[in-house]
């Protein structure tokens, strides 16, 4: 009798064992699958994420001559500094629509290394005559300092590429080149400054088809 409830008990015992072995089984593989699906769901976060951004310049201005002022936009990632332009025209009813956005027509900075990227400058401003001014700088001590601006107009339901001016500087040795091109009419003016003593030249090439801003493929910067 007593080794008949013996082994009752033992069984019982076991039984008991192994559904609570199977209870903790199923409760660590629900944590589990709740850690799984937890990591995921932050994964897919990051990735649906928009890149963190900076604006580097706002710029209001008439540019299509409508009398409604226009807004251009120029941003950056701040991941790696690589700038991008918005240009988007006013409406009767005080808003904005996008006319364009040009990511691909800026010199891509990655490709020329941490050094230069994180010293090249972007800027951005409207002459009186409503063109788009973005201008570019780069700078390293005992080196020549380089500038150049690019200059767009609104012409014909798009903005295209209309002058260029340069300008390096040599600060050690005291000498400056500058060069000025005007595409509309193909005229151009450069000087060379030495020791203080200034000389110009200027002439006139044969006329060139403009350029659209969305045709520059990375050609706006040093």
């Amino acid at each position: 009798m007593k080794k008949t409830i013996l082994l009752l008990l033992g069984a019982i015992l076991g039984v008991t064992q192994v559904r609570a072995q199977q209870t903790a089984s199923g409760l660590n593989e629900g944590l589990n699958e709740g850690v799984v699906d937890e990591v995921a769901a932050q994964d897919a976060d990051q990735q649906d994420a928009e890149p963190a951004i900076e604006v580097i310049s706002e710029v209001m201005a008439d540019f299509n001559k409508d009398g409604i002022k226009d807004k251009a936009v120029l941003s950056r990632y701040t991941a790696n500094r690589q700038p991008f332009l918005v240009i988007s025209f006013g409406t009767q009813d005080g808003g904005f629509e996008q006319f364009g956005r040009y990511d691909e027509v800026f010199v891509p900075l990655e490709e020329m290394g941490d050094y230069i990227m994180n010293l090249t400058e972007f800027s951005m401003q409207a002459n009186p005559k409503g063109s788009l001014i973005i201008s570019t700088s780069f700078y390293v001590s005992g080196q020549p300092q380089q500038e150049c601006s690019y200059v767009f107009r609104f012409q014909n339901g798009d903005f295209y590429y209309i002058g260029r001016s340069s300008t390096t500087t040599d600060y050690y040795h005291d000498r400056q080149s500058e060069r000025s091109e005007n595409f509309l009419t193909g005229k151009w003016i450069s000087a060379q400054t030495e020791n203080g003593k200034r000389t110009e030249k200027s002439g006139k090439d044969e006329k060139q088809p403009l350029k659209k801003l969305s045709e520059m493929a990375g050609e706006i910067g040093l």
